[in-house]
């Protein structure tokens, strides 16, 4: 049996497509399901023309899964003698192409192997089948533990395809969630077996969000806020807690573009905390909440351009602390309500209220101010300026907590040598993190106390190390393996050193750059293994970094 190519998958699924669109009253039927398989739309519509991903899933399902009215039947099975005409020129193999759409199925797949050429082996997490899924060139690559969700077609020659729409999920902690669900479910007394309609699988994995003003003057229109307060409110967050957590989305920008959201960002910490701290059912949290943040998005947006009387949003931030809310997130509201933020283009992406450098930034700012007016806190002006480090380092954190006592040791230990900080600047630059961290530990209640250790043994051969490193190109941080020096010179006078990935079996190592044949045992090295003998070094660490609590 011949074959199907996705070029040809694509033209017979475009043919029934046109088929039932041909058809008034099922075109009519197409454009008023929308509300149904996106219910958290305020009113069913035609998709715009940049959801065309979504546009696909929701026609994927109106023609495989949705039961027609007017055809008294599912639209490809209904429809199948006029598809049969209609590609009888265009379609050598039809009887392939037919059964690729007739037997597809929509589902969780999770990638177990890949292939050089790019194809891949599959197994359905819910009906516990497994695929060979066929390359596509035009697709995304695809690493061991991606999760495919959506439909997939057979090819006619015992493998897959997968529908263009489908969405890949690169998230270990989703894709052990899904199973560790599954299992449960199965525990609990249900089927072996599970099957997924495609409706669910967008509930549960997919969101598109409406831009509210689009219903703006509807009289039925749903505030998509208040959706969301009275879900979380149901599931007992108070109106402080409810309140915080738009805070966060509306302090966080979201990618217009993106495909799923709530995998694996902002959204996605949300729902993680409120799995563990409530009974709120996540799916529905999802869709409220992704809903809710675009919402938020466009708010945030016009109070840039509008900004608020300075009475009435003094009031809003006292009203906010007499509740208990969040002090940061108080004070981000406050900034954008006086139309402090920062300004740009039209149709750009609302960015955080924060100052370039985020978190970070804003508390060693606020350090330097308090070190510059107290007497108790003496520091030099170079050593006040080496915190530029730290800012640059912690450019990406969004809360506090983050510059704990372990992100202080990556920081130094790890980020330092990776990004070649001379032994000259960390002169200055440890007695300045040293008072930041007492600082930070009093005034702003973050666990840095134990940053050094309990003797302080991390900060000693630092210095020596980070000599090392100004005789190594800067190299991506992830390129390479890490490994640990066992033994620096050999008593009988074999070159190299002795090295082992950690848990693995030693070996003797050849090392070119005659600077890192100073390395001491126990330093690690992140380098790429060329054949069984030498190491291509990216950066050393100290060896101490090595004992740090994860």
């Amino acid at each position: 049996m011949a074959t199907l190519t996705p070029t040809e998958l694509e033209l017979g699924f475009q043919q029934l497509l046109s088929l039932a669109r041909q058809n008034s009253a099922l075109e009519t039927e197409l454009a008023s399901s929308v509300g149904d398989f996106f219910p958290q739309m305020s009113a069913p519509q035609e998709l715009r023309g940049d959801d065309l991903l979504n546009a696909r899933r929701h026609q994927e399902w109106f023609l495989f899964e949705r039961h027609s009215a007017h055809l008294e039947g599912v639209p490809c099975e209904r429809l199948l003698g006029e598809w049969r005409k209609a590609v009888a020129e265009q379609l050598q193999e039809h009887e392939v192409g037919e059964r690729a759409l007739l037997d597809s199925c929509a589902g969780i797949f999770s990638v177990r192997g890949v292939a050089e050429d790019g194809a891949a082996w599959l197994e359905d997490l819910g009906c516990l089948q497994e695929h060979s899924l066929r390359p596509n060139p035009e697709a995304p690559s695809l690493d061991i533990g991606d999760l495919i969700v959506g439909r997939l077609h057979p090819d006619g020659d015992g493998a897959v395809l997968a529908s263009p729409a489908a969405g890949v999920f690169r998230n270990s902690d989703l894709h052990q969630a899904i199973e560790a669900d599954l299992a449960r479910r199965r525990s609990d007394g249900g089927p072996a077996l599970l099957r997924f309609d495609q409706q669910t699988l967008e509930q549960a994995f997919f969101c598109l969000t409406q831009d509210p003003a689009l219903d703006a003057e509807s009289p039925t229109a749903v505030n998509p806020l208040d959706s969301a307060m009275a879900l979380l409110g149901k599931a007992g967050l108070s109106e402080a807690a409810i309140q915080d957590i738009f805070a966060r989305l509306r302090s966080t920008p979201m990618q217009a573009k993106s495909l799923v959201l709530g995998s694996d960002d902002h959204l996605g910490e949300i729902l993680d905390e409120l799995a563990f701290d409530t009974e709120v059912d996540l799916t529905r949290a999802r869709a409220a909440l992704a809903t809710a943040w675009h919402s938020l998005r466009l708010d945030s947006a016009e109070r840039r351009t509008s900004p608020r009387e300075v009475t009435n949003a003094l009031a809003d931030f006292d009203q906010g602390r007499a509740q208990g809310r969040d002090v940061q997130a108080l004070l981000d509201d406050l900034e954008r309500d006086l139309g402090l933020g920062e300004s740009g283009s039209e149709g750009a992406e609302p960015v955080s209220s924060l100052p370039s450098g985020g978190v970070a930034r804003a508390i060693v700012t606020e350090f330097r101010w308090e070190a510059q007016a107290s007497k108790e806190i003496q520091l030099t002006r170079e050593q006040l300026e080496s915190l530029d480090l730290l800012i640059e380092f912690g450019a990406g954190f969004e809360q506090p907590e983050e510059l704990g006592a372990q992100a202080m040791r990556q920081f130094l230990f790890f980020w330092c040598p990776e990004q070649r900080v001379k032994p000259t600047q960390v002169a200055n630059l440890v007695p300045a993190l040293e008072a930041f961290c007492q600082w930070a530990s009093q005034e702003q209640d973050l666990e840095v106390d134990d940053w050094q250790g309990s003797d302080g043994e991390f900060l000693v051969d630092l210095e020596r190390i980070l000599d090392l490193n100004q005789s190594l190109p800067r190299r991506p941080d992830q390129d390479g393996e890490l490994f640990e020096v066992l033994e620096a010179e050999d008593p009988r006078g074999l070159p190299g050193l002795m090295v082992s990935i950690p848990g693995g079996m030693p070996f003797r190592t050849e090392i070119k750059s005659e600077a890192l044949r100073a390395a001491q045992q126990g330093d690690l090295l992140r380098a790429k293994l060329l054949d069984d003998s030498q190491l291509e070094i990216r950066s050393v660490y100290p060896g101490s970094a090595h004992r740090l609590d994860a």
